[in-house]
């Protein structure tokens, strides 16, 4: 609203010219030939009536003249300037001479299809400076000649020269603030269509462009800025951009409203009728524009009603709101504006400035609510995306937990139902009364080697668990990590043919040194236990026999823990899975295993801020190191 009451405010700021047609009355003649003269023309003029209005004719291709005294009352004794338009009229000339007098014409040429100056002063609009009159003189004759392609009318007014250069000023000042509001618009609509690629930034950039073009050339900036030249770069551009202008305005509504989502067919038909007027390109070069303008009306008008009742259905069922609703009813008041210039264009009610240029406003405030909404709108689309995108990421998780909690469930069934059978078939047997004493002693050790193995499941479950928390708690505390090889080594069951050798920076220690010089360091030492003793459980298991040795050692800045067997080695294209929880190698050896170990010794080490990695891998064994950095709070001995 406040967009559309500046110009009124800025045209009032001075006192208002003569206008021909409101203040000043006039004689017209069309001339369809377009072989009058001035001579001939003159010699019409007394049958032709008084005209009281500006004379708007539409588009075609006759010759327009215009007859007007300008009484010498008008001029006070001082120069007056008279303001010529509009400025897409292809050729204008203008004749003026002294009343009563036997003097020359003095002839003086513009329009938009001419190069040079377009007036005597360098103003968008063409102004010509018309000296007093002579005294014996009731004032002057003015005759105007005019020829277009465009729209056929004649806007002249004549100033003072103090008071056209204050309006000037203040219609300056206005459209000052129109482009720079358009120009923040199509900037903020091009990097947003640029950022997030959405087409319906691209709309509204491509409307902003289009529409805000149409308004620079009518009212004079592209030859003002850029100079007249043979190109007629503004009579081009003005004609190339009115006729694309109804059909990105469809195109920015349809994709305001998403009609492609929510009433395809309807979408395929606004979209038909928007395309439609680019083939009318065409008439521009061939000099059908008139006709070229006619039609576009027919297929906007088309497309704007049908574009408005689907617009208006789809609120009345509830699928788009009423922000939606308002603006999406832009190509309504866009038709409603352009019907009211085509109407005065054509002469079929009177021509008023206000009227003809009413619809650079309606674009204007529309086009920000549409950039304003679409900010918006892409902000929630945004919201609602990552809102699917975390959900989808928490189904995947719960999917994935669910999974390996059944295949935990399976593998741990198993290997738990392995140690409670051997358990449950020993005591079974213990029941016999004819049992030996070495028969009895071979059914305890089953049970205890059982019992061990069902404590080692359950540490690994347990630690598994302890890991997987968001929250881990290490109970850190110094330790030997010397004696913690020995505790492990230990616990591990180590039978014929394997055997197990303990050694110090790669000298072996007997179980009784206790002068050697070991690591220390700020460990959880129950975690580390298990990590150790799932390292050497390993090693037995996936090794035929020989000698498994437990080195512990320092390096650098690092403590390591190192477990050698004379196994078989890992297969290469398994060394990366058999670090994941339930995964296992796949050998030729028959052996039990619910996937934790390697799993679990790793996670230990990486919450004591260290690693477990595969440092050797052949045919002759390998070698795994479990890495403790050792500035996490080392301890001398």
């Amino acid at each position: 609203m406040l967009l559309a009451l500046l110009p009124w405010f800025c045209g009032h700021a001075s006192a208002a010219p003569l206008s021909v047609g409101v203040d000043v009355p006039f004689q017209a003649y069309l001339d369809r030939t377009g072989r009058l003269g001035t001579d001939e023309f003159l010699a019409l003029v007394a049958g032709l009536p008084i005209q009281h209005r500006v004379s708007s004719l539409g588009y075609s291709h006759s010759v327009l003249w215009v007859r007007v005294d300008l009484p010498a009352a008008s001029f006070a004794g001082g120069e007056r300037w008279l303001q010529l338009g509009p400025v897409y009229l292809d050729h204008v000339v203008l004749y003026y001479r002294p009343l009563d007098m036997a003097a020359p014409w003095v002839r003086r040429q513009t329009g938009a299809m001419e190069s040079g100056p377009s007036g005597d002063l360098d103003y968008r609009l063409p102004v010509f400076r018309l000296p007093p009159p002579p005294t014996q003189s009731r004032g002057y004759e003015v005759v105007i000649r005019v020829q277009s392609t465009s729209a056929l009318l004649v806007q002249a007014s004549l100033w003072r020269p103090n008071e056209f250069l204050v309006h000037a000023a203040g219609r300056t000042a206005f459209w000052g603030f129109y482009f720079g509001l358009a120009a923040m618009t199509a900037g903020l609509a091009l990097l947003f269509a640029l950022v997030l690629r959405r087409r319906l930034f691209w709309s509204v950039f491509a409307c902003s462009a289009v529409t805000y073009l149409v308004v620079a050339c009518l009212q004079g900036y592209v030859d003002w800025l850029l100079g007249r030249s043979v190109l007629h770069l503004q009579h081009y551009v003005v004609d190339t951009c009115v006729l694309l202008s109804y059909g990105v305005v469809l195109w920015m509504g349809d994709e305001l409203v998403k009609l492609a989502q929510i009433a395809p067919r309807t979408h395929k038909v606004v979209m038909g009728c928007a395309l439609l007027n680019l083939p009318l390109l065409l008439c521009i070069p061939l000099g059908f524009y008139g006709l070229a303008v006619r039609l576009q009306g027919v297929f906007f008008a088309a497309g704007a009603l049908i574009f408005t009742a689907a617009v208006v259905r789809l609120w009345r069922r509830g699928e788009i709101g009423v922000l939606t609703l308002v603006l999406g009813l832009l190509p309504g008041c866009y038709l409603g504006s352009a019907l009211l210039a085509l109407l005065a264009l054509y002469g079929w009610i009177p021509f008023y400035e206000t009227f003809n240029s009413a619809w650079q406003y309606v674009v204007m405030a529309n086009m920000m609510g549409v950039l304003g909404m679409a900010v918006v709108r892409v902000r929630a689309e945004d919201r609602e995306i990552k809102e699917k995108s975390q959900l989808a990421r928490e189904l995947a998780i719960e999917r994935e937990a669910s999974f390996h909690q059944r295949q935990f469930i399976g593998m741990v069934s198993h290997e738990f139902r392995t140690p409670l059978a051997i358990i449950s078939g020993a005591l079974a047997n213990l029941g016999v009364p004819s049992l030996s004493a070495e028969q009895r002693h071979h059914r305890h050790e089953k049970i205890r080697r059982a019992t061990e193995r069902l404590v080692q499941l359950t540490d690994n479950c347990l630690a598994d668990a302890r890991l997987s928390a968001d929250s881990l708690y290490l109970d850190l505390k110094p330790a030997g990590l010397l004696d913690l090889a020995r505790t492990a080594a230990a616990a591990a069951e180590v039978v014929a043919p394997h055997s197990l050798q303990l050694t110090l920076q790669g000298r072996a220690v007997d179980e009784g040194d206790e002068a050697a010089e070991q690591p220390w360091q700020m460990v959880d030492a129950g975690l580390l236990r298990i990590a150790l003793l799932n390292l050497l459980d390993n090693a037995l298991k996936y090794s035929p026999g020989g000698l498994v040795m437990l080195d512990v050692s320092r390096r650098n800045e690092l403590c390591v823990l190192s477990i050698e067997d004379q196994g078989t080695g890992i297969p290469p294209d398994q060394v990366e899975q058999i670090f994941e929880r339930y995964r296992r190698a796949s050998t030729s050896m028959n052996v039990w295993g619910a996937g934790l170990g390697l799993y679990v010794a790793r996670q230990v080490a990486r919450a004591h801020g260290g690693d477990l990695v595969l440092a050797a891998n052949g045919p002759g064994g390998c070698r795994f190191e479990l890495r403790l950095p050792t500035h996490a709070a080392g301890v001398g001995a």
